[in-house]
């Protein structure tokens, strides 16, 4: 017996409404006709005839019938959104080293360093205060490639840090 793999959901194939024209496009096919009676009735002279308010209507109809042609399965509405986005995208992605990433953090002027840390009695232990030499040290292992450096967090939220350097 022969099997078949049968997909559990098509979302490449669009629904065609009206013949071969599918939803998007009968909206920009029909779409002229509103705009059309609405540029009749808001420019001057209102619900009067002018060649101006004709010829605005035929290049809205001109542009929107062009956007309804399919061009490679897709409406060219389609094509122009995805262009847009191409075109409107950053091209240069500026590195901003004005942060306190990594930076020693110096206290305000006339202010007392001790004053500025609330310690909570809840707290089961408190942050080292490290010296200089100590935290080239620990920049130097961790940003050392040999150094084989895991972080584990349980699940009481404790964290290990293991540093196995390889040689």
């Amino acid at each position: 017996m022969r099997s078949a793999i049968v997909p559990a959901q098509i979302t490449t194939v669009e629904d065609k409404v009206m013949g071969v024209l599918s939803l998007s496009q009968l909206l920009l096919l029909s779409s002229p006709i509103f705009i059309g009676s609405l540029i009749y009735f808001v420019f001057p002279p209102s619900l009067g005839d002018a060649l101006y308010k004709t010829i605005l209507t035929g290049i809205v109809t001109a542009i929107l019938w062009a956007l309804a042609v399919r061009i490679k399965g897709r409406i060219a509405l389609l094509w122009v959104i995805t262009i847009g986005r191409y075109s409107l995208r950053p091209r240069y992605f500026v590195n901003d080293k004005n942060d306190l990433f990594l930076r020693e953090c110096e206290p305000m002027g006339g202010l007392d360093p001790a004053d500025d840390i609330a310690v909570d009695d809840n707290l089961e232990a408190s942050a080292p205060v490290l010296s200089f030499a100590d935290i080239v040290f620990l920049e130097r292992i961790v940003t050392d490639p040999k150094a084989n450096l895991h972080f584990i967090a349980d699940r009481k939220g404790e964290l290990r840090v293991h540093v196995n350097e390889e040689r």
